[in-house]
């Protein structure tokens, strides 16, 4: 079976840690494991060959989340609400 994990970053922190026992820990059990993420540096963890890490670049990452962008700003604009959003 396939497994693929998909992150916004591999830094060292808990939640990443976590993920990564247990990629490792499927892995040992035979599963393809892929880990997805737009940035990071995942040296600092010890993975079996059979665990694949990739890393998008930030461009096309952007541009899946440009039409969801015109869409909020859309609504904000109809409806003259204050939206707390992270868009950069």
């Amino acid at each position: 079976m396939k497994i693929n994990f998909t992150l916004w970053r591999t830094s060292i922190t808990g939640g990443v840690r976590v993920l990564f026992e247990v990629a490792r820990g499927l892995a040992e059990r035979g599963y393809e494991i892929t880990i997805t993420a737009i940035g990071g540096d995942h040296t600092w963890f010890s993975f079996p060959e059979n665990v694949e890490i990739n890393y998008v670049k930030t461009r096309r990452v952007a541009k899946l989340f440009f039409p969801l962008r015109l869409i909020v700003e859309k609504i904000k604009g109809k409806n003259k609400t204050k939206w707390n959003s992270c868009w950069v």
